[in-house]
This record gives C-alpha cells, sequence and structure tokens, in this order.
C-alpha cells in the first residue's frame, strides 16, 4: 500500500472518530446530568446574535443575557461552549434532545412555551408591544391606541421571535385580522428601524428592545401594548441538577446590585 493511500486511509480514521465522538455527544447528552457538566467543565449554550444575548463588541462577547450567564459558568468553573443559532425551533429541538445545556434568549413564559421546553426561573418582567411611528414622526398621524384600529394592516416580526404565538393567540381570542409578517432577519433592532425611516408602518416586538430602540429613534411610538405583561426565561435542558443550580443563581443575584447595573447597561 502506498504511503498516500496510508496517510489517507489515517485521516479518515481520525475523521470518523471526531465524527463519532460528536454523534455520542448528541446523542447521550439528554442523559448528561450536572455531575458530567461539572467533569468536562463545559457549559453548551445556544444564543442568537443581538445586542441584549450575545454579540461581539471591540472583539469580544457582550450582552446581557451573556454576562449572566457567564456569571454562572464562572461561579462553578466552567467554560462556556456557545453555539449561534437563528433558528428558535432549532434552538429548541437540540435543547431538547441534550444537545445544548441551556438556550440563552428572553423567552415569554406561557403555557405553550412552557410545554416545548423547560424554562429556568424567571429573569425578569417584559411585554409586547407595537412599534410605530410617532407624533414626533413628520406627517404621521395619532399613534394607534386600539388594535381594531389596524384590523388588516401588516405587523411584522423577526423570524424567530418567541412572540408570535402571542399574536397569534390575540388574533384568536379577539377575533381581529392583524397580518402577521414574518421579516427574514433576527434583529429587532432593524425591523424597528424600518418603522423609524417610514419602510413599514408597524412591528411588534419585545418592550425591552423597543426602547432601546425609542432612544435612538425618537420618532417611534412603543406606548401601546399587545398583550399581558410576561416574565421571561431562559430554556433549560432536563440534565438532572442543572435547573436547580441555575435558578438558585437567578433568584440570587437579581438581588445583587450588579443586576440592576446590568440592566441599565443594555435595557435603558
Amino acid at each position: 500500500m502506498g504511503k498516500k493511500k496510508k496517510r489517507g486511509l489515517a485521516f479518515l480514521g481520525v475523521c470518523i472518530v471526531l465524527a463519532g465522538f460528536s454523534v455520542y455527544r448528541y446523542m447521550a447528552g439528554a442523559e448528561r446530568g450536572w455531575e458530567d457538566i461539572e467533569e468536562s467543565k463545559i457549559l453548551y449554550v445556544v444564543t442568537d446574535y443581538c445586542t441584549f444575548d450575545y454579540t461581539l463588541t471591540d472583539g469580544r462577547p457582550s450582552g446581557f443575557n451573556y454576562e449572566l450567564i457567564k456569571m454562572f459558568a464562572d461561579q462553578y468553573g466552567l467554560s462556556l461552549d456557545i453555539t449561534i443559532e437563528s433558528d428558535l425551533n432549532a434552538s429548541i429541538e437540540g435543547l431538547n434532545s441534550g444537545k445544548y445545556d441551556v438556550l440563552l434568549r428572553n423567552i415569554p413564559v406561557t403555557a405553550e412555551t412552557k410545554a416545548q421546553m423547560h424554562l429556568s426561573a424567571p429573569i425578569m418582567k417584559s411585554r409586547l408591544v407595537l412599534v410605530q411611528r410617532g407624533r414626533k414622526a413628520e406627517g404621521r398621524p395619532k399613534p394607534v391606541r386600539y388594535l381594531p384600529e389596524i384590523e388588516g394592516e401588516e405587523v411584522f416580526i423577526i423570524s424567530s421571535s418567541p412572540y408570535r404565538m402571542v399574536l397569534d393567540h390575540i388574533n384568536e381570542e379577539t377575533g381581529f385580522d392583524l397580518k402577521i409578517v414574518t421579516y427574514a432577519s433576527n434583529d429587532a433592532e432593524m425591523l424597528n428601524a424600518m418603522v423609524a425611516r417610514g419602510q413599514i408602518d408597524y412591528a411588534a416586538c419585545d418592550i425591552l428592545t423597543a426602547e432601546v430602540s425609542e432612544y435612538f429613534y425618537p420618532q417611534l411610538d412603543v406606548e401601546t401594548t399587545l398583550g399581558n405583561v410576561q416574565y421571561v426565561s431562559w430554556g433549560l435542558s432536563r440534565h438532572k441538577g442543572l435547573d436547580e443550580r441555575v435558578d438558585a443563581f437567578i433568584d440570587s443575584v437579581k438581588a445583587e446590585p450588579v443586576f440592576i447595573e446590568l440592566q441599565r447597561k443594555y435595557y435603558k
């Protein structure tokens, strides 16, 4: 057998071993307990790329949720293995299969999301709001305050919005015909900027993101609430012992000044 062929077979063998290990981790992940996490010293996290969850600032990771999960990981001497995934459904599938330990996003706590995944202790309150151009926008009429005023109008949401089910529920409960349009992007701030520039009339997103957009685009109005106030949480795998430690961390850190500082840093 020639040397090139031997090297090729050796390389193929290494690839098979690595692939086998990857498949094993994926398939065995569902049975991974807290002891396994501590032994591996790795926390597998799936998130999206945005200001509040995870982004890079001058080449360094940042984000409200990122800083919180980093504090948790540091507390237990764990490193973070972060996967960026804009598709929320794919993230949930990976979480439930055990591929990931934490789904690091602001997931609204509803009966539907509880049925889809295991949720952490609530992190903070939020609500869904209508983003529109307000009185400060040139030539703009009085802002909409009642949903019947925009029945039949298009309301845009980002493709991965966990609030889609909230809007669907509003349509079902009220009998309104809000035309919910999914925008092929995961950037709610970009969508809000499109409203500010007059490219679209209405968008829907959580109040935390909306208020940040309003700061940069004063012509926006984000005062019209869609639905009730909700808590937001992270998604957690069902690994034994993980939820207890994450919940204890969240309850503890919310009582610390650092939590208020992070909120001001990212949301005020």
